[in-house]
């Protein structure tokens, strides 16, 4: 469990995503076929954690009574907060619907199409500018495919003037090592994931695993921080990233975490902080509750 990401803050969702105005010429991915013995995570995981996360910082999370990622917003969960929210809605187990909304009006509306496995195959994105009520024909448009053991292996983002192409790599230990990223014919951009330091040499089991690691700050490298559906993920906490520009050979960010465990080997703290200049980005604090008694509010 890393940082989570921000929709309001990220520069970079914009190119991984790729706005495009073609409403009635999407690719189509083709729905892949199940694949038996994977290991994968669905929208319920097959084994859900002893605990379930309800604060992520200034974020609650709540929870349908079946278990399912129902809202996140900032502040307290309570009638009245009008602050910034995602909801999530689905169609049984084909799809996931995400609206985020603020003040009362949805801005953006995602939908995430799963395969036989519950993994994202497809993502595409609406706005609805200034939380007016006619949806804009501007779309993010992605798909997704995976390796033979369930992990994500690439995502191809489609505008009409340019394919960005993400392939994602992983450790023996089945940890996400590298992500690569192409920008039509080159690669222009590479994030390296270490989760061993020689001031920290020891792995550190990810006892919640969340997509955080690929969405701290402006990366977005994945559409959503919570929503296990894509694929199987990195078992251990994540120590390192190291973004660089392939086309002038510079690190241009450079970011090591540290974490607090609690009694139970869930991160009740992570502090980020810029190895480049020691300065400290930010310190998060985790809550959880019984994952038998998810707090539906």
């Amino acid at each position: 469990m890393n940082s989570l990401f921000s929709k309001n803050a990220v520069f970079l969702a914009v190119a991984i995503g790729s706005f495009s105005c073609q409403n009635d010429s999407l690719v189509n991915p083709v729905k892949p076929e199940g694949v038996a013995n994977q290991a994968t995570n669905g929208i319920i995981p097959d084994n859900l954690p002893k605990y379930t996360l309800i604060k992520d910082g200034p974020e609650t999370v709540s929870y349908y009574p079946d278990g399912r990622l129902k809202r996140v917003i900032y502040g307290a969960d309570i009638p009245g907060n009008t602050n910034e929210r995602t909801d999530y809605t689905y169609e049984g187990t084909q799809s996931v619907r995400v609206a985020t909304i603020y003040g009362n009006k949805v801005y953006n509306d995602e939908i995430f199409t799963l395969d036989a496995n519950g993994r994202c195959f497809q993502y595409r994105a609406y706005t609805y500018p200034d939380g007016g009520a006619t949806r804009q024909r501007y779309v993010y448009n992605s798909s997704y495919t995976y390796d033979n053991q369930g992990r994500l292996k690439t995502w191809t983002s489609f505008t009409p003037n340019v394919t960005l192409l993400y392939e994602y790599s992983y450790t023996v230990d089945g940890d996400l090592s590298k992500v690569v990223r192409h920008n039509g014919a080159v690669a222009d951009e590479e994030f390296t994931f270490t989760y061993k330091l020689l001031e920290a040499p020891a792995l550190l089991p990810d006892t919640y695993p969340l997509n955080a690691q690929l969405n701290f700050k402006w990366w977005g490298l994945l559409k959503d921080t919570y929503l296990g559906v894509f694929g199987t993920a990195s078992s251990h906490l994540v120590k390192r990233i190291i973004r660089k520009n392939l086309i002038t050979n510079q690190v241009e960010q450079d970011t090591k975490f540290t974490y607090v465990l609690n009694a139970n080997g869930y991160v009740s703290t992570r502090t980020s902080t810029n190895a480049l200049t020691g300065v400290v980005l930010d310190s998060k604090a985790y809550e959880y509750v019984s994952a038998d008694t998810p707090p539906t509010f």
